[in-house]
């Protein structure tokens, strides 16, 4: 059984191995704001924002992932980093589904929602928020009950 972290890790992985991303990070979506030390373009992994859903024999992590360019001054480059991080955000679930639904966890078909936006954080910023569900089979399942 895979674990919130080790989602959070392979999601890691994949991105490092994108030589278009310059950094990746993970924790609640607001850690960036302020942050003057960010690397664009990012991929940022929000865990913390949105519920999980428990089930018998598994736990539904919704997670959004967020792919953030850096905007100029003059705008210019705005719908072209919100078409190219949603090409991206659509590439990546397809890589997910193809590679890693054979293993303790997969993404949720047809569950998937994609969202353009613009932010004024430390930066002038756009990109693409990815929600995504993904499944880990076998939740619960690895050690008897703690609270009988």
């Amino acid at each position: 059984m895979a674990t919130l972290k080790e989602v959070i890790n392979k999601i890691n992985e994949i991105v490092s191995n994108n030589p278009i991303y310059n950094q990746f990070g993970d924790g609640n979506i607001w850690e960036v704001d302020g942050n003057s030390d960010i690397q664009y373009p990012l991929v940022w992994v929000d865990y913390e924002t949105i519920p999980h859903n428990i089930a018998d024999q598994s736990i539904t992590l919704n997670v959004d992932i967020w792919f953030v360019d850096l905007v100029f001054d003059d705008e210019s480059n705005e719908l072209d980093i919100k078409s190219n991080t949603l090409e991206t955000a659509i590439d990546f679930t397809k890589y997910l589904k193809e590679n890693y639904n054979n293993l303790d966890f997969y993404v949720r078909e047809g569950t998937s929602q994609a969202l353009s936006f613009s932010e004024k954080w430390n930066d002038k910023v756009a990109g693409t928020k990815l929600t995504l569900p993904i499944t880990i089979k076998g939740a619960g399942s690895r050690c008897k009950n703690i609270f009988v």
